[in-house]
């Protein structure tokens, strides 16, 4: 048999493996709508799933010193755009201690809705979480638009957010 018709068969199968598996993937990847209970007790939606908004969902914990690091950046990107169709909403993560992440978002004056986990149960919706902090930015659909493992790039995120909200108001 022709060794480069093998050659191309088999790109042909693997290219097509990889388009299946990218379907599936997005088909596969939208979170459930559910509620989650703030630190102040009110329950909330963890997408905001009017038309055209964006929910940035990040999961976070008290002894994580990246994730800490990072609130200023998620606060600077709250209050730019809080007058678009844009949500922030933090979980923490289930091994956190709600006590410590409560003073934590006391003391950063944090202003979007955190909500505990404490049983894991938002980390099943996500398809578990493997490293925190871990970043989402969901459509008003719950479909993942983007997700990061890891510290944000900020700027990167932004574009995420600019190119989303251009095209849907």
């Amino acid at each position: 048999m022709n060794h480069k018709f093998i050659g191309i068969a088999a790109v042909i199968l693997i290219a097509a493996q990889v388009a299946i598996g990218i379907h599936l993937y997005r088909d596969n990847d939208r979170i459930p709508q559910h509620q989650g209970k703030t630190f102040t007790g009110n329950t909330i939606n963890i997408y905001d799933s009017r038309e055209g908004y964006l929910t940035v969902v990040n999961f976070w914990a008290s002894s994580c010193l990246p994730c800490i690091k990072e609130m200023p950046d998620f606060v600077q990107l709250h209050n730019d755009y809080k007058k678009h169709k844009f949500a922030l909403v933090g979980i923490t993560m289930p091994f956190d201690q709600a006590d410590l992440s409560l003073a934590l978002l006391k003391r950063l004056e944090i202003p979007w809705h955190n909500v505990l986990d404490p049983k894991g149960e938002h980390l099943k919706y996500f398809g578990g979480i493997k490293a925190v902090p871990t970043t989402f930015l969901l459509d008003d659909e719950g479909r993942t638009l983007w997700k990061h493992e890891g510290p944000v790039d900020f700027g990167i995120l932004r574009q995420q957010i600019n190119r989303h909200l251009a095209t849907n108001g």
